[in-house]
């Protein structure tokens, strides 16, 4: 089973996948551990809940950084630079062309 128009590799799929896995058997084991009583679960409990909410974070931390050092854009990347004119130009063109649009000032 392929993705026929997938831009991603498999390797990258697969470990998307994994990604997903571990974050529902860190919130499982997290509920699991607050059900069960044992000496140290509620410790556990936490420390899933806090692995599950910071891993992702740092997942994205480390993409970001590996884009900056090779000097490419990434998914990571915060602004990522478009070949296309950008949406301020847009409007920056728009409102110059646009009598409506002029100040009090002006007229």
């Amino acid at each position: 089973m392929s993705a026929p128009n997938s831009s991603y590799t498999k390797f990258q799929r697969v470990m998307a996948m994994l990604g997903v896995i571990l974050l529902l058997a860190l919130t499982v084991c997290s509920l699991l551990f607050r059900f069960i009583t044992f000496p140290g679960s509620d410790r556990l409990a936490w420390a899933c809940l806090v692995a599950a909410i910071f891993m992702p974070i740092l997942i994205w931390i480390w993409i970001w950084c590996y884009g900056q050092f090779r000097r490419k854009e990434t998914i990571a990347t915060v602004f990522p630079d478009r070949g296309d004119d950008s949406v301020s130009d847009k409007t920056d063109a728009t409102a110059q062309n646009d009598p409506e649009s002029s100040t009090d000032a002006e007229q």
